[in-house]
């Protein structure tokens, strides 16, 4: 069982609060047990990932003084044994500052949801060998596919946190998570994550993308330069709107005026895709891995809005700029998490005769978010026609992604292999 430092976060709060150096404080406390085992190709534990099982705890703070300086940082709680001491070094590495510190406002009325599993706190507490059972199963499950090289990692974690300000908030969260990534011939990934114990038979999942990775050894497709539909599973499709979107909504980029869209833009609900479009994000379900309570800067989870039948509705901003644009503090990591009304996979093999199935892509950290314009290598995809895979193709995606928002060609897909959607439209493909 993890050690707790609850103890050690109340007394540093109590410090702070009576010494007359300091102003205001927020702390944020997480002691996370972790469990982890694998396997690479035929050995189980593997040589990147053996079976491990740690603890980590940390207090993150972030403190004001009295005389307009501040001191952000974090510390471990099992290592503080002297608070003054800690404390004074605190007030020795804080510096000046212009701007107003905004801290977390006061949460009244919390409430915090479910997100933790009574099965994987007794496995995670009592019971860690079971992670190895379950990895093993999963080995035996893949190794029956007949691939020459897959890796897995399966971990489960159980995750304590606390939030206290020195403007009366006091939150505590419990989360717990179980997940597997495994990777075929390093081309094609499959992962899943529960707050939950995820079954055995969920496996059964993966096969099909196991497929994908056999379907790439087939020789290779020739097209003519043309322009098709492309079908981006997941982490491609999430890394192209994170580019794109996510980024030029951040709010800190936004009110630096180094985003594509300024303030006046989403005070004037700018159109920026089809009126049909629209992205949503609820972080308020219960048992759900892209919900929270709270973050690390005490801003608890929300439902809002990205695109509102196309047009911008708030940037994600936080506490700082949140506090100079006049919005209200907001958290998303990627649009991954994001809701999105979605067309069957089947109905999008009806309706478009042939398309390829893009498996990877590089270099999207390289293109320029602002003009919208991508140029994208694809080194592993898969031409299907009349719903069936011919073969693989290599080829360079080429266009501007904002007209795309605007195309009618784009959709996104429910995929029974997949727990998330996949992003489709056409796009001018040149093929090797």
């Amino acid at each position: 069982m993890m050690r707790r430092s609850s103890t050690t976060i109340d007394q540093l709060a109590d410090h702070l609060s009576k010494d007359k150096t300091f102003d205001q404080f927020q702390l944020f406390e997480e002691n996370r047990s972790v469990l982890k085992a694998g396997f690479n190709n035929e050995y189980l534990g593997g040589i990147y990932q053996p079976i491990q099982n740690h603890t980590h705890s940390r207090i993150s703070y972030l403190i004001t003084t009295k005389d307009n300086r501040q001191a952000k940082g974090s510390l471990n709680p099992n290592a503080i044994e002297d608070l003054k001491a800690t404390t004074d070094v605190i007030k020795k590495t804080a510096f000046k500052y212009t701007d107003q510190i905004k801290l977390a406002p006061k949460v009244s009325n919390y409430n915090p949801i479910q997100l933790s599993s009574a099965k994987l706190e007794s496995i995670i507490k009592s019971s860690p060998k079971e992670i190895v059972e379950y990895t093993k199963l999963l080995f035996e499950d893949q190794k029956s596919l007949g691939l020459k090289s897959i890796e897995s990692q399966v971990s489960m974690r159980y995750n304590e946190k606390r939030f206290i300000s020195s403007n009366g908030n006091d939150m505590k969260s419990v989360d717990t998570s179980h997940d597997y990534y495994i990777e075929y011939n390093a081309e094609v990934s499959a992962s899943n994550e529960s707050c939950d114990f995820i079954p055995i038979s969920e496996f059964s999942k993966t096969h099909r993308i196991a497929q994908f990775a056999k379907d790439l050894k087939q020789k290779p497709v020739k097209l003519s330069d043309d322009n098709l539909p492309v079908l981006f599973i997941p982490y491609a499709g999430f890394g192209i709107l994170d580019k794109y979107i996510l980024e030029n909504i951040n709010g800190t980029l936004v009110e630096s005026k180094v985003s594509r869209f300024n303030i006046d833009d989403f005070a004037k609900d700018k159109q920026i895709a089809r009126n049909d479009i629209s992205i949503n994000v609820e972080q308020t379900k219960p048992m759900d891995t892209d919900s929270f309570n709270f973050s690390t800067e005490g801003i608890v989870g929300k439902k809002f809005t990205i695109l509102e039948k196309g047009r911008l509705v708030d940037p994600i901003c936080d506490l700082q700029t949140a506090s100079k644009l006049g919005l209200k503090p907001l958290v998303l990591s990627s649009l991954s998490s994001a809701e999105y009304d979605t067309n069957d996979f089947e109905d999008y093999l009806t309706t478009h005769p042939r398309f390829i199935l893009i498996l990877s892509v590089l270099g999207i950290h390289t293109q320029n978010p602002t003009t919208g314009d991508y140029s994208l290598p694809c080194p592993s995809a898969l031409y299907i026609e009349n719903g069936k895979i011919i073969g693989p193709v290599n080829c360079v995606l080429s266009g501007n992604f904002f007209d795309k928002l605007n195309d009618d060609s784009l959709e996104f897909v429910k995929h029974p292999a997949f727990n998330k959607p996949l992003l489709g439209f056409d796009s001018m493909a040149s093929v090797k």
